[in-house]
């Protein structure tokens, strides 16, 4: 039977054996209650309550009997029926012990388990009223305090336990802590301040200038799918319970993030663990979470990472306003700047360019999922067989100064207008995690165990998933396709010709990985994954330093310096000359190419 309704979902078994005797105008009464098998949103209550009560000569006793570090006591002087000008007054008194504590992840909804330690809940309550009730409201008062010693707990923002030690004062209207310390692997998080219940502190208030503030220095955090490395924080909590309001900054640096995302097709089980899923519940929040000029400082060795398709080393700081439990209509104000980075389209990456000031910029008037990019990326292909160029019937090609050798392409990503038209292509919720590695995975071992099938296998599937739907063609074509992306080569190709190009390296992947060995999967995956990359981005760093030296110096369009030292001078869109010098055969040479 639900009395009133409420915003989440809260059943037990509720008994009572009572005993009436008396009058109606001097009853008495005695019994006992119980409360068990309870459940809260769906999470079980494990500890059972019993209690005994009793009303005689107008005067009300209750006290709790188990759990027996839960010890309650209400008692009252409470005239029935109501009598003119008499005094009736309640006080309550109550120690909770672990057992309380133990409570925390039912009523959380797991974001809190409690593990071990000391704790002490005492509170002590009353009020008093004569003809009108409601003034019981005005009357109340209540005093407590929380101990904590050595407490440790269990939270889903952090994956290792939290040891908390200091205490909290409780009053009539807010709590305020004068030291509350917690410990997180080696870091230490000091809590100071007030903060009130249900009515936020005026500006007269003395209080008003110490909100409740949580600092961080130097922390070491290791947020699962989120955020792992260092951070120092001073945060603030102002407003009230239902309606907390989270200011101050954050410095992230020495780590990697990455958001969980929510997409149409389906929710990320990180998004689900931080964010949770609010639709289970009868109506909105029964919490609305605002950040205020919330902001967030990106700062040296910062990483945005996920391994393979895409990281990004950047720098630049940026201000949140909004509810963090909706994501798309949070606002934001900032810069983001790109350092160095890579993101993988049809197997071939793409690095940042170094001659261009990379920037994300957020604009409050937008979703901080819709940010304006301006962002040029840059990679060197190969063209064994001319594969961008059509084979007309009045094209001579002379194949003899060619000698075999492949075409070197160089191509220019660039991105300049709003995420907006490129999140259908990247906002992909994997379906495994075969593919999670770091360098350190590919590296052959000594210990003969990681060579074992199961790892074979797992190599198969991540290279299967990067030429699949994870990072393969479909999606590849789905980014290129974008209003946003531009892209351009020396020399000089059409967008198609270029896509072609780029789906010809994926195709030849494909072509080398068939009836390969799991043990040559491996052998391929460090080739692949960890040597090619990091030469790649040599070579395209020395190119790039090439073009940036000999551009105003001779007036070439691009230049590199590998696998040929050569500078390219676009004459027309579709006609070039290439002056170079061939370290293979140590000889000069020029060259002249007009497409019709």
């Amino acid at each position: 039977l639900e009395f009133v309704p409420t915003p989440v979902d809260a059943t037990g078994m509720l008994g009572a054996e009572v005993a009436v005797a008396g009058t109606l105008l001097n009853p008495e009464v005695e019994g006992e209650f119980s409360f068990e098998n309870g459940s809260f949103q769906g999470r079980a209550i494990e500890e059972n309550f019993r209690g005994e009560f009793s009303y005689r000569n107008s005067q009300f006793a209750l006290r709790t009997t188990n759990p027996e570090d839960i010890d309650i006591q209400v008692n009252g002087d409470i005239a029935l029926p109501p009598q003119p000008n008499f005094e009736n007054t309640i006080t309550a008194n109550a120690e909770i012990g672990e057992s309380g504590f133990a409570l925390l992840g039912a009523l959380s909804l797991g974001q809190v388990e409690w593990v071990g330690g000391k704790g002490l809940l005492t509170l002590s309550a009353g009020t008093s009223f004569m003809d009108d009730p409601i003034a019981a409201v005005d009357n109340f008062n209540l005093t407590g305090e929380v101990i904590l010693e050595d407490a440790v707990f269990l939270t889903t923002a952090l994956s290792e336990e939290l040891t908390v030690n200091g205490e909290v004062n409780i009053s009539k209207d807010r709590i305020s802590i004068e030291q509350l310390q917690g410990t997180v692997d080696e870091s230490d998080i000091n809590i100071t301040g007030v903060f009130p219940f249900f009515v936020p502190l005026s500006e007269g208030d003395p209080d008003a200038e110490n909100p409740l503030t949580a600092k961080l220095d130097r922390g070491q955090l290791d947020l699962e799918s989120l955020y792992r490395g260092r951070a120092d924080a001073n945060v603030t909590l102002e407003g009230m319970i239902f309606n907390p309001i989270i200011g101050g900054e954050v410095r992230l640096y020495n780590g990697q993030v990455l958001i969980p995302q929510q997409t149409a097709q389906a929710i990320s089980p990180a998004y689900q663990r931080w964010f949770g899923d609010f639709a289970a519940l009868q109506g909105e929040p029964p919490v609305d979470v605002q950040l205020d000029d919330f902001r967030v400082v990106l700062d040296d060795g910062f990483g945005f990472v996920s391994s393979p398709v895409y990281k990004f080393a950047m720098t630049g700081d940026f201000t949140l306003n909004g509810s963090p439990l909706n994501i798309p209509s949070l606002r934001s104000s900032g810069e983001i700047i790109l350092q160095r980075g890579d993101i993988t389209l049809f197997n071939t990456q793409f690095f940042l360019s170094r001659l261009n000031e990379n920037r994300v910029v957020f604009d409050p008037s937008r979703s901080i999922l819709n940010p304006e990019l301006d962002v040029e990326m840059g990679t060197t292909i190969s063209d064994p067989q001319n594969l961008g160029q059509s084979s007309e019937p009045n094209e001579v090609r002379d194949d003899l100064a060619r000698v075999g050798r492949a075409d070197t392409v160089s191509v220019d990503l660039s991105v300049q207008g709003t995420a907006e038209e490129l999140l259908a292509s990247l906002g992909i919720v994997p379906e495994n995690n075969a593919c999670e590695k770091t360098v350190e995975n590919f590296l052959p071992s000594d210990r003969p165990e990681q060579l074992a099938t199961g790892n074979l296998e797992q190599e198969g599937q991540c290279v299967s998933k990067n030429i699949g739907t994870g990072n393969g063609s479909g999606t590849s074509q789905q980014i290129l396709e974008s209003r946003a992306v531009q892209l351009d080569s020396s020399p000089s190709r059409t967008r198609g010709e270029i896509v072609e190009l780029l789906a010809q390296q994926f195709i030849d992947l494909g072509e080398q990985l068939q009836n390969s060995s799991g043990e040559e999967l491996l052998e391929f995956g460090l080739a692949q994954f960890v040597i090619e990359p990091l030469a790649r981005d040599i070579i395209f760093l020395a190119n790039e330093q090439a073009t940036k030296i000999a551009r105003p110096i001779f007036g070439v369009t691009t230049a590199q310096v590998y696998p040929e030292a050569e500078g390219i001078y676009q004459l027309q869109e579709d006609s070039f000359i290439g002056v170079g010098y061939d370290y293979t055969f140590g000889e000069f040479k020029v060259r002249y190419q007009q497409s019709f």
